[in-house]
């Protein structure tokens, strides 16, 4: 399965997959499992590499989401417990969704990390171009 998720070639992930079922067809439980769970509707363009955009390829999704949950526990949350779904909703548009923008953006055009005036002069020489 690991090789199948970090294959990066298509035709190359769908012959690991049919190698992968024929190798597995004795196992009907997990099988079963396997194709709802993670083939069926196109599922494994989620979890295969070789279907992700290229600016995201290289990202370890587990370890993204987990640094992710720290920096909103910490950042923006201030380790206060968030009991309330719209103020939760409300900070992820305002300000989460705005900072993972100009990060994205940032890692596209590879610039490193900057300080507070160096983000500033880049975002407007950004909205320039």
């Amino acid at each position: 399965i690991r090789d199948m998720m970090y294959e990066e070639d298509r035709s190359e992930f769908y012959n690991q997959l049919e190698k992968f079922r024929t190798d597995w067809a004795n196992q009907d439980g997990f099988m079963t499992y396997f194709e709802q769970q993670w083939i069926r509707n196109d599922l494994y363009k989620q979890w295969v590499r070789s279907f992700q955009e290229a600016m995201f390829r290289h990202m370890e999704l587990n370890m993204f989401i987990e640094s992710f949950h720290n920096q909103l526990k910490t950042v923006y949350l201030q380790r206060r417990r968030n009991c309330r779904m719209d103020g939760l909703i409300f900070l992820l548009i305002s300000k989460v969704h705005k900072r993972i923008v100009r990060r994205i953006k940032a890692e596209t055009n590879r610039v490193g990390r900057m300080g507070p005036l160096a983000l500033a002069r880049r975002e407007r020489q950004m909205k320039a171009e």
